[in-house]
């Protein structure tokens, strides 16, 4: 694997842009909250496309348990089914966008503000269309991104909405408080995850090559890596990739599984048990399996491969924490299967089909 892309970079760069964009952010959060305190919000909407309606769902979780306002999470492509019901004067629209280009992403804000919602944008990019339409714009600070499978701003993102979670708590929760300096210290972790993790995903990528049909699996904020990690792995390598909840993967999406068939279990030891049932009845069908822990956890009888990560996480925080394993076997697999991650075929058609005329994705 002598050709190096730029992705891999930026998977290296993921926890001290985390860093960045927590630090930078984090007047402007706890300002935001008060304003919806003071203008009453009784509804709060997340919205994105792609990898950024994936980095909410990762923080989702973090939102339920934490925020004193009710959280929704919704594809910008269905916020016009919820106009003067759901999105009115009452609500906060957060649209999140890393170039801050995508036409349904920018409608959907400038259409909610017009409802009277409160208008948030979270973006890399401080001139895109997207921080232009809202009164309120939350930065990230990942920098240049020119890869078109994004890895580094996913994580900003979530790990921004984190932030907001925890700032809408209840003044005098001990628990948020808790969660508060867990995902301080998540960059420094993310950090460690990626220098201890990427010589050993190099060394399994011949047996994950093997298979041509993935599922990955996992609970709580992890859910949203599993979605976020499909996406990836089939826009870098083409290869068909699935995701569901470890519990509804019970349901009849395991029929199919075949030796042809790899299953990525996302493992924490909160859902441990569980786990640990789904990987014994995926090898007794006939598929493959690969898990991937936290420190402590031993699955060595249960799954065919496994990857352990150096640091334990919160399972709220989870996501921030897995997502970086799944980025370098996207990236490590496409070299191997002879692609180029940075730029994957489709790439061209797809922003000529989701960009409106006269943006340009940033970077790219």
């Amino acid at each position: 694997m002598d050709t190096k892309y730029h992705m891999i970079d930026y998977i290296h760069e993921t926890g001290p842009v985390l860093q960045r964009t927590l630090v930078s952010n984090e007047e402007k959060i706890i300002q935001s909250v008060a304003q919806m305190r003071h203008k009453r919000i009784e509804q709060i909407i997340l919205t994105g496309m792609g990898s950024s309606y994936t980095a909410a769902v990762m923080s989702f979780p973090l939102m339920r348990i934490h925020s004193t306002i009710p959280v929704h999470v919704i594809p910008s492509t269905e916020l016009s089914y919820f106009f003067g019901s759901l999105i009115n004067e009452r609500a906060a629209v957060i649209s999140i966008s890393r170039s801050g280009e995508r036409g349904w992403v920018v409608n959907g804000l400038n259409q909610s503000i017009k409802e009277g919602a409160m208008g948030i944008a979270v973006t890399g990019v401080p001139e895109s269309f997207l921080a232009r339409s809202a009164p309120i714009q939350w930065i990230t600070q990942e920098g240049q991104e020119s890869s078109f499978p994004k890895t580094k701003s996913v994580i900003t993102c979530s790990g921004i909405m984190m932030r907001l979670a925890l700032a809408l708590s209840k003044p005098d929760n001990d628990s948020a408080q808790r969660n508060l300096d867990a995902l301080r210290r998540m960059p420094e972790k993310i950090s460690e995850i990626v220098s201890t993790l990427d010589t050993q995903v190099q060394e399994m990528i011949s047996y994950i090559q093997e298979h041509s049909t993935f599922v990955i699996c996992g609970t709580g904020s992890n859910y949203g890596t599993a979605l976020e990690s499909a996406i990836k792995l089939q826009e870098t390598t083409d290869i068909t990739s699935l995701s569901d909840d470890t519990g509804n993967f019970f349901h009849g999406p395991l029929a199919p599984l075949d030796a042809n068939w790899l299953l990525i279990q996302l493992i924490h030891s909160s859902d441990l048990d569980l786990s640990v049932q789904l990987l014994d009845l995926a090898k007794r069908i006939g598929a493959h399996t690969l898990g991937i822990t936290e420190k402590g956890l031993n699955i060595g009888d249960h799954s065919d491969r496994y990857l352990t990560l150096p640091v334990k996480v919160d399972k709220m925080m989870a996501s921030l924490a897995y997502l970086p394993s799944i980025q370098l076997i996207n990236y490590y697999l496409a070299v191997a299967m002879g692609k180029n991650p940075d730029r994957p075929e489709a790439a061209a058609a797809i922003l000529d089909s989701i960009l409106p005329p006269g943006h340009m994705e940033p970077d790219y």
